[in-house]
């Protein structure tokens, strides 16, 4: 059950309260004690004064008659606890059966993830249980008719894994009946890849929101065609540098250097992931430039760079291999930055942003030239802005902050037959 929207915020001034008022009435107590307690060393209070009247007869029996009210109170409620208990088990409990015949008994509402934990099965789930991956899937052998068809959240997960009509998710089916279920994944089959574990994460969670960006140079072969390996080498080292040190410039970290493409991650929170994101791309993209004049006599032809940008959902953490760890996210958001990045060389741009990022950023796309662009291995098309020129982007980021949604901005493109593809 959810707490009340209320309770969250109210949630600390409650645990304050109930620790304070405890802790000053135990503090009052002890101050009266030592109050009186000089008092009494002073000679300046009357003991005989302070002793009580006796009780009379008719007082001391309605405290014991109160008394034995409460110590009732307390056993019945005792007692019906044990009734309700008794009455669960008996009418509203699930039988699961796993293989070799284990049987274990559980209240009804608990999934099946749920109830293997309870019962000390080990049964796996990465990402604790929330659907967001397959590992605790099961095959229902016995019982699927009577359980409740998959919600969106599970559909979406079984699509994506191609999963047969028997495979569940542990953690989303809340069996009403006896059901018997196989596990899929093994946990030793889990813990035979220990060297590739997240053993941390940004923001204290494998699962957070991130900006994904993608730089990479057009044209790299032709520019070290017909020069020394280490002239080559010296030329894809500044440029390099150049886009590290933006990257890092604006909390970004670098996950991947492949050739002269480098691939970072910004994580730390929504707005300043976003924004430091866009912040970054404006800083590679004039790096580049001031580096294209610094070797204006070494280059026959500017070195010119593609940006893709994109925000989304990743699991990201310390991978740890050889001892050796690096920071890596796991997810369709670089991927689609890499596709967005690809795009710019059609669309003769320097930067290619999902209007997702945009406005994950706070900021606006009114000025910005959008369009929409295919994504390989989506079935939508894609919302996206276009920039060419450094001072579009440099303007959008002067801009005060504005809290937009996708449905602001509308962007079209024409796909094949000539009719307005559908966007995403």
């Amino acid at each position: 059950m959810r707490p009340l929207h209320w309770y969250t915020r109210a949630a600390p001034l409650l645990a304050s309260l109930a620790t304070l008022i405890p802790a000053l009435a135990f503090a009052g107590v002890v101050s009266a004690g030592l109050s009186l307690r000089s008092a009494v060393e002073a000679n300046s209070v009357d003991l005989e004064r302070l002793r009580p009247p006796p009780v009379s007869t008719t007082v001391a029996g309605a405290v014991n008659r109160l008394v034995l009210i409460y110590v009732a109170l307390v056993l019945s409620l005792l007692v019906l606890r044990a009734i309700r208990s008794w009455h669960a088990r008996r009418f509203h409990s699930v039988a699961i059966t796993y293989p070799q015949r284990r049987t274990i008994t559980v209240l009804s509402g608990l999934s099946i993830l749920e109830a293997s934990r309870w019962a000390g099965i080990p049964h796996e789930s990465v990402c604790g249980g929330r659907g967001r991956c397959s590992t605790c899937r099961v095959r229902i052998l016995e019982g699927a008719e009577k359980l409740l068809p998959p919600d969106t959240l599970e559909q979406r997960t079984l699509r994506r894994i191609g999963a047969a009509p028997s495979v569940r998710l542990a953690c989303q089916v809340r069996p009403v009946s006896a059901v018997t279920v196989e596990p899929l994944v093994h946990p030793q089959q889990a813990a035979a890849n220990e060297a590739m574990r997240f053993d941390a994460a940004i923001g204290g969670g494998a699962e957070v929101e991130i900006a994904a960006m993608f730089v990479d140079i057009r044209g790299s072969t032709e520019l070290a065609q017909g020069r020394l390996p280490y002239d080559a080498l010296f030329l894809f080292d500044r440029y390099i540098q150049v886009v590290t040190r933006a990257i890092r410039a604006h909390g970004g970290h670098i996950t991947s250097i492949a050739g002269d493409g480098v691939m970072s991650v910004f994580g730390m929170d929504r707005q300043a992931t976003a924004r430091g994101a866009l912040q970054s791309a404006l800083g590679v993209w004039s790096g580049v430039d001031s580096l294209n004049t610094d070797l204006a006599s070494e280059l026959s032809t500017s070195l010119n760079i593609g940006i893709g940008l994109h925000f989304g959902t990743a699991v990201v953490g310390w991978v740890t291999h050889n001892e050796t760890k690096s920071l890596q996210f796991l997810g369709d958001t670089g991927n689609v930055a890499a596709k967005l990045e690809a795009q710019s060389k059609n669309l003769n741009c320097k930067l290619v942003v999902s209007l997702t990022a945009l406005d994950a950023a706070s900021v606006s796309a009114e000025a910005l030239e959008t369009t929409a662009v295919p994504v390989p291995g989506r079935a939508k098309l894609m919302n996206v802005a276009v920039l060419r020129r450094r001072r579009d982007l440099e303007q959008a980021l002067e801009q005060p902050e504005t809290k937009r949604t996708l449905e602001d901005v509308s962007v079209s493109a024409p796909s094949a037959d000539g009719t307005n593809g559908e966007q995403e």
